[in-house]
């Protein structure tokens, strides 16, 4: 058995929470170590459509939000995401523990296959709650195929993509596209 914490008489060994010390702040190890030590200890995430998630610990610490939430928090409450629906908190939890699980010389297969199966509304939608709850490895993977996805697009492109309106006249709009026409030279059919 691993070393224990000491903690309010508890003693703890780190291995059977499987959480990693380093990367977590000791107030949060704590709280997360006298929940360990009463069994299979998980966290619930409740989705802004009332879906209840359970999670690791391991699981949970990637999601900064969450992390903040769960260090404000009393040790019975249930962690409310209220910008997070369930399909996409289901795939975020589909991508941290997939990537866990991956060894790390398949991570980038594994990575492809999981943006591979979104659409580009889901891929929008999850950018937006991976930014929310600050799942950084996933925000970038993400962040890095919306970028390849409008690269060389249309404006019309990118604007439907994002929702933007456009706010130029027409006038301002054609001399805009005359000043700038190199940029639209090599323009991919939409």
């Amino acid at each position: 058995m691993g070393s224990c914490l000491t903690h309010k008489g508890i003693y703890t060994p780190y291995a059977y929470y499987n959480l990693h010390f380093v990367s977590l702040n000791f107030p949060l190890a704590i709280k997360m170590a006298e929940k360990a030590s009463h069994s299979s200890y998980s966290i619930s995430l409740k989705t802004v459509d009332d879906k209840i998630f359970k999670v690791s610990p391991t699981i949970a610490n990637q999601m900064q939000t969450v992390q903040s939430l769960i260090e404000a928090s009393d040790s019975s409450t249930v962690i409310s995401l209220p910008q997070v629906n369930a399909f996409h908190l289901s795939k975020i939890i589909e991508y941290l523990e997939g990537k866990s699980a991956t060894a790390a010389s398949a991570v980038v297969e594994f990575e492809a296959q999981f943006v591979k199966d979104l659409s580009l509304e889901e891929l929008k939608e999850l950018l937006i709650a991976v930014g929310y709850l600050k799942v950084n490895g996933l925000l970038v993977l993400l962040s890095k195929t919306v970028a390849k996805l409008i690269e060389n697009k249309s404006v019309e492109f990118v604007r439907k993509f994002f929702g933007i309106v456009n706010d130029f006249t027409p006038s301002e709009e054609a001399k805009c596209r005359e000043e700038n026409a190199w940029a639209f030279d090599s323009v991919d059919e939409d």
